[in-house]
């Protein structure tokens, strides 16, 4: 798998804010290369790197706390729609979380590996997303941090698309998580 550097980006610079911290334990030199480097948006960066970069500002920053992993989720996605303005389809979720999902899934090639896209079901005042494992995630707790960083992201496209808080739950499935978002 390789992912583009703007799905990279943030997290660099999350690192490299909290610097003082120790990354150490999460980090191979490879990873180090990246971090220090300039980051170019539009370069593709190692699958593997990107993984354990996340896991490293997840743990030391996130505390693998869910709840926090879930806030940078929200802030990533209000980072990107700032500067892809065309993703929030005013009073449309739907259409807003499918063009979400279309622009994120553009900045990961799995290499031929299978892969099965999120699935959107809506119904009055409620939208429910499952996602699925990705196939190389090679840390376990990723699963988890990893969801719960894509549930706070589509929480904020709803809200933003909405103009209106929402209410927020999150199930592991084992193969797949649930995420149901509901509204008045």
């Amino acid at each position: 798998m390789k992912v583009k550097g703007t799905t990279i980006l943030d997290l660099v610079r999350i690192l490299r804010a909290t610097k003082e911290k120790d990354f150490n334990k999460y980090l191979e030199p490879a990873d180090w290369d990246i971090i220090n480097d300039t980051v170019m948006a539009s370069q593709w960066y190692r699958g593997d790197s990107y993984w354990r970069i996340a896991y490293a500002v997840a743990c030391v920053v996130g505390e693998k706390k869910l709840d926090n992993l879930y806030s940078f989720g929200r802030l990533a996605a209000k980072s990107r729609i700032q500067m892809f303005k065309r993703i929030v389809v005013p009073h449309d979720p739907v259409a807003s979380l499918e063009k979400y999902i279309s622009f994120w899934e553009n900045y990961y090639d799995f290499e031929g590996a299978e892969y099965r896209k999120a699935e959107i079901d809506s119904g009055q005042g409620r939208i429910i997303v499952k996602t699925y494992d990705y196939p190389d995630m090679t840390i376990p707790e990723m699963r988890a941090i990893y969801a719960y960083g894509l549930a706070g992201a589509f929480h904020e496209v709803i809200e933003q698309s909405l103009k209106k808080k929402i209410l927020a739950d999150i199930n592991d499935n084992n193969n797949h998580f649930e995420m149901i978002y509901k509204w008045k």
